[in-house]
């Protein structure tokens, strides 16, 4: 009897360590915009996109941030498209693709106000959560720690808060 029980706590322990807490925040909201479940009012892309003045005006104005998009070329990822969502969620996300077709998405917005740096992964997808005072980023993509570190540091730097 002690032994059947002893197997069952450990499989309920085990269960509980695998199983990932909900996401809250600015993570749970770039998680929903990266699977879709949050939907854009505007989407630009082609030479729209390519136009930087107008690009950056656009995530000015729907953050309410200075902001520009960050340049992750040397990385191999050029720009591809940039969403930005209602006036609740001020906020965007651009999205980023290598000549292999993977994704980075950059999703954006003003800060709670509360200091953290986060890298995360989950299933094949890492996530770092990189927010000071003013701005909030979360950088998702399928790649190593060391590859989102400085990925996510860049895209950080380039925003020119």
């Amino acid at each position: 009897m002690s032994a059947a029980a002893a197997v069952v706590l450990a499989v309920i322990g085990g269960t509980a360590w695998l199983v990932r807490p909900a996401p809250e925040g600015i993570l749970a909201e770039a998680e929903a915009a990266h699977d879709g479940a949050l939907s854009p009012v505007e989407t630009l892309t082609g030479s729209t996109l390519l136009a930087v003045g107008a690009r950056d005006s656009a995530l000015e104005t729907t953050t309410g941030l200075k902001l520009r998009a960050p340049d992750l070329s040397r990385f191999g990822y050029r720009l591809v498209r940039v969403a930005l969502y209602d006036r609740s969620h001020r906020a965007a996300s651009l999205i980023y693709r290598n000549t292999a077709g993977a994704d980075v998405t950059i999703y954006v917005r003003r800060s709670d106000g509360t200091a953290r740096f986060e890298l995360l992964h989950y299933g094949a997808l890492r996530e770092c959560i990189w927010q000071d005072d003013v701005v909030g980023a979360v950088i998702l993509g399928g790649m190593s720690a060391g590859e989102m570190a400085r990925v996510a540091s860049k895209a950080y730097a380039d925003l020119d808060l």
